[in-house]
């Protein structure tokens, strides 16, 4: 959602328990902070899953000349497949945040977990690595 100046904000909803949040957040600060902590990692392919993702990947995957891979939670009308896209070499996830830390585990494990290189959450603008998210 293009903010009132029309400089790309778009609006964050997260659920806390009960509770919404709701946040503007600025497409270009995301991207910003995700590529000053990807740019120097080495991988091949960025993998995602759902709107968090897909609000950074493409852009970055682009950015960067990178490969991109969206996982879905399952085969649907949209696909017969639960990978879209190419995976290659080594990867690294890029979501908002890890609540219950499934759609994680899920791309780690339709992915398998040898070539992933870490996780980038850009709400926190944290990366983890497999063996810092499997201790958490």
């Amino acid at each position: 959602m293009v903010g009132a100046d029309g400089q790309g904000e778009i609006v964050k909803v997260m659920f806390y328990g009960k509770h919404l949040n709701l946040s503007f957040i600025d497409i270009r600060e995301v991207v910003d902070c995700t590529l000053n902590c990807l740019i120097s990692k080495d991988f091949s392919t960025i993998a995602y899953r759902g709107h968090s993702g897909a609000i950074v990947g493409p852009a970055i995957a682009y950015l960067l000349e990178k490969n991109l891979v969206l996982i879905r939670k399952e085969e649907n009308a949209h696909s017969a497949s639960k990978i879209e896209g190419k995976l290659q070499g080594k990867y690294v996830i890029i979501d908002d945040f890890i609540d219950t830390g499934e759609t994680v585990s899920d791309i780690l494990r339709t992915l398998g977990e040898r070539n992933c290189i870490g996780i980038f959450l850009y709400d926190t603008q944290t990366f983890l690595t497999v063996k810092s998210f499997r201790e958490r």
